[in-house]
């Protein structure tokens, strides 16, 4: 064996193909991968998007968490998403009593509509729900570290955005709900989007 000369450099290209590597005798395309060749439940891509931003909320609807979102355009429609958020939210109370701010809801936005839920104590829409994923009675402030993860199925190849919304268990002018409250680096919120396969023989 006298060794070989001039070796290239094998790449392994983004679409799969692999260049610097002839495939002699091998079947015509064997060096090229297939998305198949993935098996289910494989990560196909994964995207995450992080603030600093405070964002306050003291209305009567969900408030999107400003400058947190996850654009993705899926590689197969019927690929499942799998979306992590965690944050820091603040509670002002306003005050003890019954009808001031004692929790928060929050939850994960697809293309505008949520996947996520949250416990309530009354049903309805979102602008009338007192959702409590977190609650307590203290009659000053509350602060929390929250993760809230989700699940779904993208049904289509179009890009989807990814956001995360949050309002308080009672919402008055008496009281603030807020993410990021020290709006610092140390009160970053992260969003996590990842596309699953799932293959049909």
């Amino acid at each position: 064996y006298q060794g070989v000369k001039n070796l290239m450099p094998v790449t392994i290209n983004g679409n799969g193909s692999i260049t610097g590597i002839s495939a002699g005798g091998l079947p015509s395309g064997s060096l090229t991968l297939s998305k198949t060749d993935m098996p289910a439940g494989s990560v196909i891509q994964c995207l995450t998007d992080t603030t600093t931003a405070k964002t306050d909320n003291n209305g009567n609807s969900y408030v999107e968490i400003s400058g947190l979102s996850v654009t993705m355009t899926p590689r197969a429609s019927n690929s499942k998403f799998y979306a992590i958020f965690e944050g820091h939210f603040y509670v002002n109370y306003g005050g003890p009593g019954s009808n001031n701010a004692h929790g928060i809801g929050y939850n994960i936005y697809k293309d505008g509509v949520r996947f996520t839920t949250s416990p309530v104590d009354n049903a309805g829409s979102e602008a009338s729900e007192k959702p409590y994923d977190w609650y307590s009675d203290g009659p000053s402030r509350s602060v929390a570290r929250l993760m809230k993860t989700g699940q779904g199925t993208f049904g289509s190849t179009s890009a989807a955005t990814f956001t995360v919304k949050f309002k308080g268990y009672y919402a008055n002018s008496t009281h603030t709900i807020s993410i990021n409250e020290n709006n610092s680096n140390e009160t970053q919120a992260q969003l996590t989007v990842m596309e699953i396969a799932v293959w049909v023989t």
